[in-house]
């Protein structure tokens, strides 16, 4: 018996395959984030159809991109410098650019402020791979 693609389940699908060409893009711009992209992509499809959301957690830039930072609940000190030090420089452009309109350096503000604030406190900070090791090798 085939299931019934209900407008809920579509809203999904659309909502996962413009995520999917974000985060894709965010592989190659910087300008996008690809994680955050993909964690909606997952959801998106978890929601509206099992097989593409066992497509997706099957594919490379799911496991590149995703897996990793789900597997370890976080991302290392060293990752999230240099994500914040990326992002810093992609904000620092558009403000300087807008440096007279004060309504637009708020928002670029806020979206930075909001940004920061989840890298710091939301995104847990796991130990790298190589930490990982040298706690292990001195055990």
């Amino acid at each position: 018996m085939k299931k019934k693609w209900t407008p809920k389940k579509i809203f999904w699908l659309v909502t996962a395959c413009i995520f999917f060409a974000m985060g894709t893009l965010g592989t190659v711009l910087p300008v996008l984030p690809t994680v955050p992209c993909y964690l909606v992509t997952a959801f998106g499809f978890a929601q509206s159809s099992d097989k593409l959301h066992d497509w997706f957690e099957k594919s490379q830039l799911y496991q590149k991109h995703l897996a990793p930072y789900l597997e370890a609940g976080g991302l290392p000190a060293k990752g999230k410098a240099s994500i914040i030090a990326l992002v810093t420089v992609q904000v620092g452009i558009p403000a300087f650019i807008f440096r007279d309109n004060t309504t637009v350096l708020l928002i670029i503000g806020a979206i930075y402020a909001a940004f920061l604030f989840c890298m710091l406190v939301v995104v847990k900070t796991v130990p790298s791979k190589k930490q990982l090791a040298n706690q292990y090798s001195k055990a």
